[in-house]
C-alpha cells in the first residue's frame, strides 16, 4: 500500500510537472494549432522520459483515482499497522485520513481510542499529507490578530505563494483527465464534439480549481482565500 501510495506521488507530480514545463511560454499563443501541437508532442516526449509508454498511464478505473484523491489507502494502512503493532504509524495514518475525512465514523473512533491510549503520545498525530498552504495562514492570522503586521505579512505572502502553485498543479492537472472513451461507450461520435467535449471538461475542472487548492479537507475549503488574504 506504501507502495502504491509512493507511486501515485511520483505519477502525479510527473504528470503535472511535464503539463506546467510545456506550457506556452507566451499566454497570447496558448489558443493557437501550432501551439497546442508542440505542447502535445512535448508531454508526450516528457511523459516517455519519465514513465515510459504514456498510453499505458492513465489505464485506472475512476473508481481507483477516487480512491486514492479521497486517500483511501490510509484508511486500511492505520488498521494493517495497528495489527502489525505499529502504533506510531497507524496514529499517524489514522490522523491523516480523519483530517482529510472528519465526518467518518469510524476514524474518529479510532481517534478517540489513540487519544486515551496509555502509549500513545502527542508527537504521533502526524497527518502525512498535509495542506501546503494552512500552516502558513493560520500562523499569519495568529500574528494578525496579535497586531505584529510584519510577522503576518510574510506568512500570508508564503500561503499566498503555495497557493498559486496548488492551483497551477491543478490546472495542468486537468488537462491530462478527459478519456474519450468513458465519454462515448455507447455510441458514435465526430471529431468535433470530442474536441468541444474535451475543451468543456478541461474548463470545468479549471473552475474547480480555486476550491480544490483552498481545501481543508474533502467537506471545506477556505472560501475566497485571495481576496481573503489580500
Amino acid at each position: 500500500m506504501n507502495n502504491a501510495l509512493e507511486n501515485y506521488k511520483l505519477l502525479k507530480a510527473g504528470i503535472q510537472d511535464c503539463s506546467l514545463s510545456c506550457s506556452p511560454k507566451q499566454p497570447s499563443n496558448k489558443g493557437s494549432i501550432d501551439t497546442i501541437k508542440e505542447q502535445a508532442m512535448c508531454i508526450h516526449k516528457c511523459e516517455e522520459e519519465k514513465f515510459g509508454k504514456p498510453e499505458s498511464l492513465f489505464r485506472v478505473s475512476d473508481e481507483v483515482k477516487q480512491n486514492f484523491k479521497s486517500m483511501k489507502p490510509y484508511q486500511y494502512l492505520q488498521y494493517a499497522y495497528f495489527k502489525n503493532g505499529e502504533l506510531a504509524k497507524s496514529v499517524a495514518a489514522t490522523f491523516t485520513y480523519a483530517s482529510y475525512d472528519p465526518e467518518n465514523k469510524m476514524m474518529r473512533d479510532n481517534l478517540e481510542y489513540y487519544q486515551k491510549h496509555e502509549n500513545v503520545t502527542d508527537d504521533m498525530f502526524v497527518n502525512l499529507e498535509p495542506i501546503s498552504f494552512i500552516d502558513d495562514y493560520d500562523h499569519g492570522i495568529q500574528a494578525y490578530n496579535h497586531e505584529d503586521y510584519k510577522e503576518a505579512v510574510a506568512f500570508f505572502e508564503k500561503a499566498l505563494s503555495k497557493y498559486y502553485q496548488v492551483e497551477n498543479e491543478c490546472r495542468a492537472h486537468c488537462e491530462m483527465e478527459f478519456d474519450p472513451g468513458s465519454e462515448y461507450k455507447d455510441e458514435a461520435t465526430n471529431f468535433h464534439r470530442q474536441i468541444t467535449d474535451h475543451y468543456r471538461s478541461v474548463l470545468e475542472c479549471y473552475m474547480k480549481c480555486p476550491n480544490e487548492a483552498a481545501r481543508v479537507n474533502n467537506e471545506s475549503y477556505v472560501r475566497n482565500f485571495v481576496p481573503k488574504i489580500y
